[in-house]
């Protein structure tokens, strides 16, 4: 398994505009079970659920360009029922608009880790 973090503010030092969180377990070439969840600066968790349904189950596609459209077909539905607040730092449609792109970064950096890509050894190996 593998599971990855990513912000989207401003600036580093700046509240976060959109969090993202994502948890993904495989077996066999699969997604066995997905997490995903959006939050930010004035707004509650809210896990993509449709999101999380459709991938589990589905064979992880082994190429670039058809992982990042299987990804894109199961965040549409989930990013659909997302109705992140307004608030002086950002409109909901601009939030929402951010969470397709980090949502997908970080699923993307949750299934690297959970295949052994990006982790290094002490040894730099």
């Amino acid at each position: 398994g593998g599971a990855a973090f990513l912000r989207f503010g401003r600036t580093i030092s700046d509240v976060a505009l959109l969090n993202a969180a994502a948890s993904v377990q495989l077996i066999d070439g699969s997604f066995s079970r997905v997490r995903l969840a959006l939050g930010g600066a004035n707004m509650e968790p809210v896990r993509l659920l449709v999101t999380e349904k459709q991938l589990e189950g589905q064979a992880l596609l082994s190429t670039g360009h058809a992982l990042a459209k299987q990804l894109i077909s199961g965040l549409r539905a989930g990013i659909a029922t997302f109705e992140p607040a307004t608030d002086v730092r950002a409109s909901s449609g601009y939030r929402r608009a951010c969470a397709m792109n980090l949502a997908l970064r970080v699923l993307e950096e949750a299934i690297n880790l959970a295949q052994g890509r990006g982790i290094k050894s002490p040894e730099g190996n």
